[in-house]
């Protein structure tokens, strides 16, 4: 058994919680201030791609739903117009329109 947990998220929520410790205790732990600041900067780019990955995964379901009122709306009006045109061309007899 490991000790990094599987998932990605997981993966920073570890490094989150032991990062500061770490730093702290660098020296006693057999690390170096650099190791574990670039650990810090790595961990926070994770997170902060995290929260973007999640806004952008927002911002396309509502673009999506968006797309679909849209269309459905556009589809609807467009119907009537045609059944407008169908019966305007029956009563007047008129195959060409």
């Amino acid at each position: 058994m490991g000790v990094l947990p599987e998932s990605r998220l997981a993966h920073v929520d570890f490094f989150e919680t032991r990062i500061s410790p770490w730093s702290v205790n660098a020296v006693a732990i057999g690390l170096t201030l650099a190791q574990t600041g670039a650990q810090s900067t790595l961990t926070s780019n994770a997170r902060n791609s995290y929260e973007n990955m999640v806004t952008a995964r927002n911002a396309s379901k509502a673009a999506t739903a968006q797309f679909y009122a849209d269309s459905d709306a556009m589809k609807a009006n467009g119907a009537d117009l045609i059944k407008i045109i169908k019966a305007f061309a029956s009563s007047t007899d008129d195959p060409n329109v």
